[in-house]
């Protein structure tokens, strides 16, 4: 993959994106790739279809026209929607992606939280919303009768317990 597929997710919808998705196993991921630079190289006839949104084919199954709906929110968390009611977990994992890929960044990569500290609550609010984002993925994938993945468990337990720290804090 040159660096210019790298950083423009508008490389992906050129030709080289198929040599990106057939190579990118054989990487690591950086973790300062966003989740959108991180998925849209390993995934086929991508399409910008507006503001932050695309559609692309379905690794999770066999798919022919787009049915896959990729959105990145203000914080560059991605959701994703295949019509054909493949669950997020079935699409990254058919690019070789985590769940937990689908996410700006990792909290371990934080340091503690000091007590005491104040909080700007709209800080909270955007911490929230990135917990409640992975607890939906896992609780749609839950609905639709499919098991988590260890590392996909681990994260909706860890969301669990954030949102508990987050309710601690505000009050």
């Amino acid at each position: 993959m040159n660096e210019a597929q790298i950083k423009s997710p508008a490389a992906a919808t050129s030709g080289a994106h198929r040599h990106a998705r057939n190579s990118a196993n054989n990487r690591q991921v950086n973790c300062s790739e966003t989740p959108l630079h991180r998925l849209l190289p390993r995934l086929e006839k991508v399409q910008r279809t507006g503001k932050d949104q695309w559609l692309a084919c379905c690794p999770a199954h066999a798919d022919r026209t787009p049915s896959l709906s990729i959105r990145e929110t203000d914080d560059n968390t991605l959701l994703l929607h295949c019509f054909a009611a493949c669950t997020a977990a079935e699409v990254v994992h058919g690019v070789g992606l985590e769940v937990r890929d689908l996410f700006p960044y990792q909290m371990r990569d934080h340091k503690p939280i000091p007590s005491r500290q104040r909080w700007d609550h709209q800080a909270l609010l955007k911490a929230l919303r990135r917990e409640a984002d992975a607890v939906v993925i896992s609780a749609n994938q839950l609905a639709n009768n499919r098991p988590l993945a260890e590392p996909d468990r681990q994260r909706l337990m860890q969301a669990a317990r954030r949102i508990e720290r987050i309710v601690e804090v505000a009050e």
